[in-house]
């Protein structure tokens, strides 16, 4: 259904769903910041939001071919998980929050690569991506 919003609020944190005729927003936010996901079809957008200023966003899954369509969300992500999205038979993502820091994590079966583009604005980005063989200039 178009505009329905599902919400859940703890002494600490609000979790959300707000579902919209083209897609669905999932997010979380805690006194010290938060996430949007808005699905739109098989477009996956976030944004990182610190004390209600936008500080990161960008696209998730940017290689992930759109014949696959929209992600669904599982009715119960993982212990752990804040957040998750799965496309199936092809990849799981999922968050987790930690106070101000947010852990995006991939599953991937048939995909060769996972990408995740990332509008940092006019702010610096110190180091590169965990890898389990780390390579160096």
């Amino acid at each position: 259904k178009s505009g329905e919003m599902c919400k859940a609020t703890t002494a600490n944190h609000e979790d959300m769903k707000e579902q919209k005729s083209n897609g669905f927003v999932l997010s979380k936010k805690t006194e010290l910041a938060g996430i949007s996901i808005n699905v739109e079809g098989s477009n996956v957008f976030f944004n990182i939001q610190n004390e209600n200023n936008i500080v990161m966003e960008g696209k998730m899954g940017v290689k992930i071919p759109p014949i696959y369509g929209e992600p669904e969300q599982p009715e119960k992500c993982l212990d752990g998980q804040d957040l998750c999205l799965r496309w199936p038979g092809l990849a799981e993502m999922a968050v987790q929050q930690d106070d101000l820091c947010f852990q995006v994590s991939w599953v991937v079966n048939d995909l060769k690569s996972v990408e995740d583009c990332i509008d940092i604005g006019d702010h610096h980005w110190f180091g590169g991506p965990e890898e389990l063989v780390q390579h160096f200039p």
